[in-house]
């Protein structure tokens, strides 16, 4: 309870034996004899707790950790994801890696690491986004910092050594590239709600420390983070057993598992205990799965309309996201630092712009708008945004509604030029007697109701004027100028 109070986590889900053993230096340490002289002491120094809290978390990592298990993930899981995003239906733009209690970010640096070469060795442009979280705020900072010390060469091949780390003084520091793929966080299993739509989730030599209970709670939490064909790896000493409605083992030997196909009609988060109610009388509620219901109509006519209608989300007055539809999450670009939910901070940097004036003019105007198409992420496609207040109740809605069409852009006036007009076929006129004297004449009888073509003659071409030196020449009595041709064509 002083631990929960004083530090906000809270250790009752973890097994006896284990919290006792990590209590066993703090007590050597402050010189108390017993447990209950302890309890007292952290009564006395409530700062004591902080560093008792350093005591129960377990930092033990290093990079490409169990070499043989990481082969096996580097062999057989991760060509599988880029494979199974390049034949996604709808196209599938991004690859999502949970690593859950990261500690100091070794382990997600080397997912980051064997995932981006797979990537480069089939070509893939997809984007990777890396999701390290734990509960301990110095470890964390470590590994956003990414500097190690020289002892990693042991565990790092030489080739990844040169191609992804820089030599800083007595350490090592991960490069930038791969260090803006991995986003650090705070993050509790048992407490906060999990990430989604997850392709891989690894999560090694943490659940043999909790209850078994929680150990299934856990694993029905991932259950629901990953995507349908999603995978799950774990550590040497632990297993999916305890829920193989859910899971089905890819190589049990190195503790990797996959989403069974069809093992839920309807996923829902899971419930989990927070942390924040620290009062001893609020016991908290187990958590039960949700019965399974019959999928009606509607929710299949919703899901076939989702696939038609563009990428949209639903933002409050703050522009934070609410809701976003399936496949807007191409158009977001995750950065390192705390995890936030405002799309004018996750947006991409070439839409921000837009989308910064489109929401703005929607809450002054109340009506839609749509700005001009732009160039998204250097694709040949222009993005155009488009902001309207979503529907409701009340007289002043408070949520806004974007969404994002992609267009070809329209080829340039030098890459698409008209051709040239034809010419026109022009004929010279007959004579008064209706009749031409050159031998290859075309020309015809004009109608009566037919015009003098005096004015038009101006704009005959050459080749005209060539053929009427044919006609008969006028009577003498009749001179026409040279250079007239309405003139010379009444004597035709």
């Amino acid at each position: 309870m002083l631990l929960r109070t004083g530090t906000g986590h809270d250790f009752k889900h973890y097994k006896r034996a284990t919290v006792l053993r990590r209590i066993e230096r703090p007590l050597q340490v402050t010189a108390q004899p017993d447990l209950a002289a302890y309890h007292d002491y952290l009564q006395m120094h409530p700062e004591e707790t902080k560093a008792l809290l350093g005591d129960m978390l377990i930092g033990v990592t290093n990079f490409f950790r169990d070499r043989e298990a990481f082969e096996a993930l580097e062999r057989n899981v991760i060509p599988a994801l880029v494979k199974s995003l390049q034949d996604s239906q709808p196209h599938r733009e991004d690859v999502r890696i949970w690593s859950a209690g990261c500690s100091t970010g070794e382990e997600a640096y080397s997912l980051a690491i064997v995932a981006s070469e797979q990537m480069a060795l089939e070509a893939c442009n997809a984007k990777l986004q890396v999701f390290a979280t734990d509960i301990d705020d110095r470890a964390i900072a470590q590994g956003r910092k990414g500097v190690y010390p020289e002892a990693i060469v042991t565990d790092v091949p030489p080739q990844r050594m040169r191609q992804y780390f820089s030599r800083e003084n007595q350490h090592y520091r991960v490069r930038k590239e791969i260090r803006e793929k991995v986003l650090f966080a705070k993050h509790s299993l048992l407490a906060d709600p999990p990430f989604s739509q997850i392709d891989l989730i690894v999560c090694r030599n943490l659940l043999i420390y909790l209850d078994r209970d929680v150990q299934r709670e856990i694993l029905q939490m991932f259950h629901f983070a990953l995507r349908p064909g999603g995978y799950l790896f774990l550590g040497s000493s632990e297993s999916a057993d305890g829920c193989q409605d859910l899971f089905v083992p890819v190589d049990k030997r190195n503790r990797i598992f996959r989403v069974r196909p069809n093992s839920a009609t309807v996923r829902r988060a899971p419930t989990m205990p927070r942390r924040r109610t620290c009062a001893p009388s609020a016991a908290p509620t187990p958590w039960k799965p949700s019965v399974s219901r019959k999928t009606s109509f509607a929710d299949i006519h919703l899901r076939a309309l989702e696939k038609c209608a563009p990428p949209s989300m639903i933002v409050d007055a703050n522009a934070d996201i609410l809701h976003m539809s399936e496949g807007a999450g191409r158009f977001l670009r995750y950065v390192a630092g705390e995890i936030t939910r405002n799309l004018l901070t996750l947006i991409q940097p070439e839409l921000r712009l837009e989308l910064r004036t489109t929401l703005f003019q929607v809450q002054q105007s109340g009506v839609a708008v749509t700005a001009a198409g732009c160039a998204s992420s250097g694709k040949r496609s222009l993005v155009s945004s488009t902001s309207q207040p979503a529907p409701s109740r009340t007289r002043k809605p408070t949520t806004n509604m974007c969404w994002w069409c992609s267009r070809r852009p329209r080829p340039t006036h030098g890459s698409c030029a008209r051709p040239a007009p034809a010419r026109r076929k022009t004929r010279c006129w007959p004579t008064s007697s209706g009749s031409c004297s050159g031998p290859n004449c075309t020309c015809r009888t004009p109608s009566s109701n037919r015009k003098s073509p005096a004015r038009s003659s101006r704009r005959r071409t050459k080749k005209c004027r060539r053929s009427m030196k044919s006609c008969a020449r006028p009577p003498k009595s009749w001179k026409p100028a040279r250079k007239s041709c309405s003139r010379s064509m009444k004597s035709c």
